[in-house]
């Protein structure tokens, strides 16, 4: 173009300066003043010239008499092809890694007092008008010559460096320079570029490290228990080559007392100290404990924080109380309270609702190891969730709350399935029969809220079970039996049991094998029985043959629920569980009839039974026991919704009332009632009373306080016996704890299990749990905080198990494990327990 000078770089691969010819200034620059669409940028290079639709060149007076003294060079106006609109995500992220929605000016990074901006997503807003890229940015500070960091709270960035655009000079150099984090750490350099003729390389060869000038950490157990002695190593290293003075200061300590602790520290130059901090565990119940520790050198400061779990001493115990009755008395004995321990309350449930959701929480409290264990928390969050999707009342919390529980549910049990098809316990294989035809109806209801789950897995699991039908009316099963809950199940059970999980997913063509079954179920009467064939003939629309099942069990129920007629389920459950389990399913069955043949006065009866019989965590006995009520519950708040009837609600405790509530039709939201400083050593007697109203609300209540005495229960079919080899050691070196299970009784147990307490300073091998669990002493294991938990199968007739365990100590100190227990998984109300071991450990 006339008039217009392009000056070509070195290596001539772009233009480097642009002059217009006949344009002056009174500034030392001779550039042009650029504008792209209308905008000022600082130059034009970066625009490709398929992006270019004109240029414009304004010189001398017409370029001033439009843009003033800033046209004085010139103007070169380029329009492009299309205009580009960003907008900002809120993505940014501050120095403590909250996240905010705006930049504020006044935001300043505490230490480097400037606007910190991590990062910023771009988003682009109509890709068709897209034509310049923006690089992302790191944030990279700027710190001054006289600011040292010890590090621990400021500068822990993970990309210290980054730019899009590094020119190298007519040698192939260029230098670029930049601040390392505070982390002491390995880091990489990443060199990608292209050369002068478009050859492309990439380098990322060279790695170098950091380290502070200081390093400062405390080394605490994960967990402790009241009374435990710890001396907690605080460790100080001195990178520097000068000698380090410092004074380590204990501040916002809860749960601890210090006992003893030297807070002066002199380091050496290029030398590591560790000072000890003798400390009590204090505090008498259940807790985190929290401790800040400082220290302040020449250098500066630096803070570590930590915190730790403490377990009450002693022995739990437990009273549950629970009822649907308009008044109802308690009478129990509270003795042997140690520290103060009582915690209690009842929890009344206005609506349907607030009780699912006080069970989804209950399960949580539980070890959910195997596949079942897992679906003990998962199934009451798929139900629970499906209650608020069908009745529209969806809290936006506890939504959120139960879909992050069963993605996390999903994720852990699809992880089950074994080759073929089916699932079992661990995931090893083979398949186990009745255990995936529990899971078909799990992932099934799930779906239905969780739209993630494959049906791809459904499918596969229909497919399995079908494939074990065995042409005679049932399924062959047998090979599949495993020692324990649902793999002991009888053929009759398994049969009935398949049936249900295949027509509740949707498949019906098997009307062959819930003939044979329902025949079985009529002829002996079994009230388990009979209610899984009503649910499977409702499903294939035989409803005829359905309500014949639930009217033989109609009559056993009018005679005394308590008495039904259970042989067997498919847990092989103990005790009352099975009437639970039998009685949840008949109530199911019940509401698939149409609204008028259903007997809601009976249903009531059933729904009573089954709320008055939870456990003061708000759930039941065993796993079946507590999906199957609160898949019931789930379906009968279709009949009640909200508090029907408003009332007057009383409670007493040793004759002293001391709660009333007056509530209102239509009421929300749980009502709790505090016990705890109304309990008294010896008798207590709690009542609850309502006034006002024909109908009780569901409740229940729990009271919990821990005790020297274990509350080993007579009938538990098992035995634990702990053992420690030596009560005194030295850190570094190990201690063998040796856990005795065995099976009291002359008959097969179903899936036992040993809850064993580990010393909060020592601590477990992984290297050695595997080897166990490859060699069978175990069939799986989990650790939770200070407990190994470890699971079986089954055993055998007066079967003894040994667990040796050889255990690492750590940190110095006196400590008493958390006491061990031993029950079967589908029995958990009958345990025994064992003391804590005591073991002392030395610097």
């Amino acid at each position: 173009m006339a008039g217009v000078q392009a000056t070509p770089s070195d290596d001539n691969s772009e233009f480097e300066q642009v002059r217009i010819r006949g344009a002056g200034s009174l500034k030392n620059s001779n550039e042009p003043l650029f504008l792209v669409d209308g905008k000022e940028v600082d130059n034009i290079q970066e625009i490709r010239a398929d992006d270019v639709e004109s240029i414009s060149v304004l010189k001398d007076e017409k370029a001033t008499a439009v843009f003033g003294s800033s046209g004085a060079n010139g103007v070169v106006s380029v329009k492009t092809k299309g205009s580009r609109k960003v907008e900002l995500e809120s993505n940014i992220v501050n120095n403590w890694g909250d996240a905010v929605s705006t930049i504020d000016k006044g935001f300043f990074n505490n230490n480097l007092k400037e606007v910190h901006i991590p990062s910023a997503q771009i988003k682009v807003v109509g890709m068709k008008d897209k034509k310049f890229h923006q690089a992302l940015q790191f944030y990279s500070p700027k710190y001054t010559p006289t600011q040292v960091k010890l590090g621990g709270a400021g500068d822990n960035r993970k990309t210290l460096f980054w730019s899009p655009m590094i020119k190298t000079d007519k040698n192939g150099k260029a230098s670029f320079s930049y601040h390392n984090s505070d982390e002491s750490s390995t880091f990489r350099v990443v060199l990608e570029g292209i050369g002068n003729k478009g050859q492309v390389f990439r380098s990322e060869s060279h790695t170098y490290y950091t380290q502070k000038a200081l390093d400062f950490h405390a080394k605490m157990p994960k967990e402790a228990t009241h009374g435990d002695t710890l001396m907690i190593p605080i460790t100080v290293e001195n990178h520097t080559d000068q000698i380090l003075n410092g004074d380590i200061v204990v501040s916002q300590i809860y749960g601890i007392r210090i006992l003893d602790f030297n807070n002066k520290i002199n380091i050496p130059a290029g030398a590591t100290k560790v000072t000890y901090l003798k400390a009590l565990i204090e505090n008498q119940h259940e807790g985190n404990a929290v401790c800040v520790i400082s220290i302040d050198t020449e250098l500066g400061k630096a803070m570590i924080k930590e915190e730790f779990k403490i377990n009450a001493k002693g022995f739990p115990r437990i009273i549950s109380m629970s009822s649907n009755s308009l008044q109802q008395s308690f009478v129990f004995e509270v003795n042997d309270i140690l520290d103060n321990s009582v915690q209690g309350d009842i929890q009344f449930y206005p609506n349907i609702m607030e009780e699912l959701v006080s069970g989804m929480e209950s399960m949580l409290r539980q070890p959910h190891g195997c596949f079942e264990q897992t679906s003990s928390s998962n199934y009451p969050n798929v139900l629970a969730l499906s209650y608020m999707q069908e009745q529209g009342q969806v809290d936006k919390a506890i939504q959120q709350k139960a879909t992050h529980f069963i993605a996390a549910g999903y994720n852990r049990l699809k992880g089950f399935e074994c080759s073929g098809g089916g699932f079992d316990w661990w995931g090893k294989g083979p398949a186990n029969f009745n255990l995936s035809s529990h899971g078909l109806i799990q992932f099934h209801d799930m779906k239905k809220v969780y739209p993630e789950v494959d049906q791809r897995i459904i499918q596969r699991t229909i497919d399995y079970i079908l494939d074990k039908r065995d042409g005679e009316g049932g399924y062959v099963n047998k090979s599949n039996r495993a020692g324990h809950g649902l793999g002991m199940s009888s053929y009759e059970v398994s049969n009935a049991y398949a049936n249900y999980a295949l027509t509740e997913a949707g498949y019906t063509n098997i009307e062959n094998e819930i003939t044979n079954s329902s025949a079985h179920a009529i002829k002996n009467n079994d009230a388990y029985l009979l209610a899984l064939n009503a649910i499977s003939n409702f499903n294939i629309k035989e409803k005829d043959r359905a309500r014949q099942c639930l009217d033989l069990i109609k009559k056993q129920v009018l005679k005394d629920i308590n008495t039904v007629t259970v042989n067997e389920t498919i847990t092989n459950s103990y005790s009352n569980n099975r009437i639970i389990e039998a009685m949840s399913l008949y109530a199911y069955a019940m509401m698939k009839d149409n609204d008028d043949m259903v007997d809601k006065a009976i249903l009531a009866k059933v729904m009573e039974y089954l709320a008055s019989n939870r456990s003061g965590y708000g759930g039941y006995g065993s796993t079946q026991a507590t999906i199957l009520a609160l898949r019931a519950f789930t379906n009968y708040s279709k009949f009640l919704g909200k508090t029907s009837e408003g009332g007057k609600l009383q409670v007493y405790a040793n004759g002293n009332k001391i709660y009333e509530l007056e509530y209102t039709k239509g009421h929300r939201g749980r009502i709790i009632v505090d016990l705890k400083e109304h309990i008294q050593k010896g008798r207590n007697e709690i009542t609850v009373a309502f006034d006002k109203t024909t109908k009780a609300l569901p409740y229940s209540g729990k009271l919990t306080w821990t005790s020297l005495t274990p509350d080993t229960s007579p009938d538990c079919r098992v035995d634990l016996k702990t053992e420690i080899a030596k009560t005194n050691t030295k850190v570094g070196e190990t201690v063998r704890l040796k856990a005795t299970l065995e099976n009291k009784i002359s008959k097969n147990v179903h899936t036992p299990m040993a809850v064993i307490g580990i010393p909060a300073g020592l601590s477990l091998q992984p290297w050695q749990l595997k080897e166990m669990t490859e060699k069978g002493v175990f069939d799986y294991y989990e650790i939770h905080g200070n407990y190994l938990v470890a699971y079986f199968t089954g055993l055998l007739p007066k079967e003894k198990k040994e667990i040796k365990l050889d255990l690492k100590a750590d940190i110095p100190g006196t400590y008493k494990a958390p006491a061990s227990t031993a029950y079967l998984y589908y029995d958990d109300m009958d345990k025994v327990w064992n003391s804590g071991l005591t073991v002392q450990v030395s610097p």
